[in-house]
């Protein structure tokens, strides 16, 4: 009888983790400025499902218990530029009413803080305690007067309870803080030793620089497919790939996987995985490839091509992953 009790209470605790594994499963959400968004398998970049939306979506990012997705998108019917939550227990779209850009919303993996990125009229952090509504704006300081020639543009990422500023400008490689929620200033940048530089390659302004959190390390890489590309006005081919970042020292080392020219890296939960996105050229004519690579080593792990045009992925875990094509009804603010 023990046996048999005993017996039930593994097949039970086996059937939970079996459910708790398909309920929070870690995928890839790609989204190509169209009504269509893909659910691509993190381990065999194979599509397993489709969200279509009554809106083109440019971005979008799934919240830390998978329970939600966080959607930068275009109505339909015009306007630009606007904030949705999608609900995927119950597929509710929520309009939020808000208009997201010039400001990039980074909230903290814990869901208690709001970091709030913005670069005009020079760049900015300010830090939201979502719980006491408190708000702080932090400035950089030390930095050169802004000019035609030297506009400053900051990009950031959390890391645990840490998060990343990082600000540089077409003639600096830049200054690195690394911010603790309830910091009220911010005190004097590590500089960051400079990358990618090319002879023959005059300067567009800014140069778009951006920061990847994987596991224990943060790399460092230059954006393609952007507005800032340079490829366009460089004489010879521009480096690709990322550097790891000593955040203590601003030091690189660690250069990885130099054959892609990277739009954006996205890092798995576990810090193992890294996943880019190659445009294949400055206008994404091509060929645009999706790529998990290992995060020690670079070791490319699969790669996928996808047809020309703008792609932009998210990583993590959603709860109820569904299987193939999923109508998302719109919903209006305050309905």
């Amino acid at each position: 009888m023990i046996r048999q009790f005993l017996a039930v209470l593994l097949l039970i605790a086996f059937a939970t983790a079996c459910a708790r594994a398909q309920d929070a499963r870690e995928v890839i959400l790609a989204a190509r400025r169209t009504p269509v968004v893909e659910v691509i398998d993190a381990t065999t970049l194979d599509t397993i499902a489709r969200f279509h939306f009554d809106l083109r979506v440019d971005k979008l990012q799934p919240s830390a218990d998978g329970r939600e997705l966080s959607i930068d998108g275009y109505p339909r019917d015009g306007g630009c530029c606007r904030h949705y939550l999608l609900d995927l227990a119950s597929l509710t779209l929520t309009d939020r009413n808000i208009r997201n850009y010039p400001i990039v919303y980074l909230p903290s993996p814990d869901g208690h803080w709001r970091f709030e990125l913005r670069n005009f009229p020079g760049p900015s952090l300010t830090t939201v305690n979502l719980d006491t509504k408190e708000a702080l704006q932090l400035v950089p300081a030390g930095l050169l007067p802004q000019d035609s020639e030297g506009n400053w543009a900051a990009t950031g990422t959390w890391s645990g309870e840490r998060f990343y500023l990082y600000v540089a400008s077409a003639n600096h490689p830049g200054f690195l803080w690394t911010v603790l929620p309830g910091d009220r200033q911010l005190g004097p940048g590590i500089p960051v030793d400079p990358f990618n530089a090319a002879s023959g390659c005059r300067n567009r302004l800014p140069i778009s620089k951006s920061l990847v959190v994987s596991g224990a390390s943060l790399f460092i890489f230059e954006p393609f497919g952007s507005k800032a590309d340079r490829t366009g006005v460089c004489q010879t081919q521009l480096p690709g790939g990322a550097w790891k970042l000593d955040p203590a020292t601003g030091r690189l080392s660690a250069y990885i996987a130099p054959e892609f020219h990277f739009n954006v890296l996205r890092a798995s939960q576990s810090g193992s995985t890294l996943y880019g996105v190659d445009p294949g050229s400055a206008n994404w004519s091509g060929p645009v490839r999706l790529v998990s690579l290992d995060s020690q080593d670079g070791t490319i792990l699969k790669t996928r091509s996808f047809d020309p045009g703008v792609l932009q992925i998210a990583v993590g875990h959603l709860r109820g992953v569904p299987n193939g094509d999923v109508q998302v009804p719109s919903r209006k603010a305050g309905e």
